[in-house]
């Protein structure tokens, strides 16, 4: 284990989870970061470093802290992600440097205000010529297929070049408003849309293996039988999402789907995708990360035994002594009691 894991993993420990104005491990965390800062460094220094900033805003890691939860800490973290950033470019290995930008984009957009100058929050690294240079080159070598994500990843450089939050979030907006045909409309971040909207692509359908998200499923079945409005969008193809809903047994109201390109600028209800809103060009008010839904309770109707029973269940609710019945009923048909 190098000097610097043995680091991260300390500052790990005392990162706050949540928002705070303030953070008690604060003069600890900022001597631990500036010897993390200055450790001997290596290509995989990146990698501990991102494990300190990802955590933001990041449902999938909410066991996870991070340096964006609190202000008093923005020092001490610019001066690690700097080191962190300009070891990738001597490096040239970026494969952990996205997990680095996406949170502190995040933190912006959480962060803008009217009128704003500057960011909330943003390394000089990431303003570097030479930075930028380089992670372009790397990102140029992504999947160029996906006209969504291509536009997407564009994002992450067109931050880094600008010199405002507001210019940058108006700017990449309407870049991607006209990269899909929607009209290039000024970006309204407060306009909300209720309902749900979930994602396809490693969300309502999962990989390896390729099968339907059935515990998602339940969930958005039960909302919709509940009354609730469920919109399934996606970055790629809306027709072929749908196609592929059917071939894998999607529930009929889950296969229109629509292109997220309609959303942009938009602030959702609530979101369940496995990409967090704010990297995508819109928001939600609440944000789920597919392995956190949990399908509703439902309890099931007891089940009613017209002949006694020789194996008597005695003070259990009704509801529960239906299946227990049937489970004794099980046993008993095994055992030829």
């Amino acid at each position: 284990m190098s000097e610097y894991t043995e680091i991260e993993s300390k500052i790990s420990g005392l990162l706050p989870k949540t928002k705070a104005r303030t953070c008690e491990n604060l003069d600890e965390i900022v001597r631990l970061t500036g010897l993390m800062a200055t450790t001997t460094k290596d290509r995989y220094y990146t990698h501990s470093v991102c494990h300190l900033f990802e955590g933001y805003g990041n449902p999938r890691l909410d066991n996870r802290g991070s340096y964006l939860y609190c202000e008093g800490l923005f020092e001490a973290a610019e001066k690690v992600a700097n080191a962190a950033l300009m070891e990738a470019v001597k490096s040239r290995n970026f494969d952990c440097v996205t997990r680095i930008v996406y949170p502190i984009i995040t933190y912006n957009l959480n962060n803008m205000v009217e009128g704003q100058k500057g960011f909330a929050f943003k390394p000089n690294a990431l303003s570097d010529p030479k930075f930028i240079e380089a992670y372009k080159e790397y990102i140029d070598q992504w999947d160029k297929d996906d006209e969504f994500n291509k536009n997407l990843k564009a994002y992450q450089i067109e931050f880094c070049e600008a010199e405002e939050m507001g210019k940058f979030y108006s700017e990449s907006l309407r870049k991607m408003q006209e990269a899909y045909g929607a009209s290039p409309s000024k970006p309204d971040s407060a306009k909300e849309v209720s309902g749900i909207y979930v994602d396809v692509d490693d969300t309502l359908l999962t990989k390896y293996p390729d099968k339907l998200n059935n515990k998602l499923q339940t969930y958005l079945v039960r909302q919709m039988d509940d009354g609730k409005q469920v919109t399934v969008f996606t970055s790629g193809d809306p027709k072929k999402a749908s196609e592929a809903l059917r071939r894998f047994g999607a529930d009929s109201r889950l296969l229109d789907v629509k292109s997220k390109s309609e959303y942009l600028g938009k602030t959702l209800e609530v979101c369940i995708d496995d990409t967090i809103p704010a990297w995508q060009g819109f928001t939600a008010k609440v944000y789920m990360h597919p392995e956190n839904v949990q399908p509703k309770y439902v309890p099931r109707e007891p089940v009613h035994v017209d002949k006694p029973l020789e194996i008597t269940v005695e003070n259990i609710p009704q509801i529960k002594q239906g299946y227990i019945t049937k489970c004794i009923d099980y046993v008993k048909n095994k055992l030829r009691l």
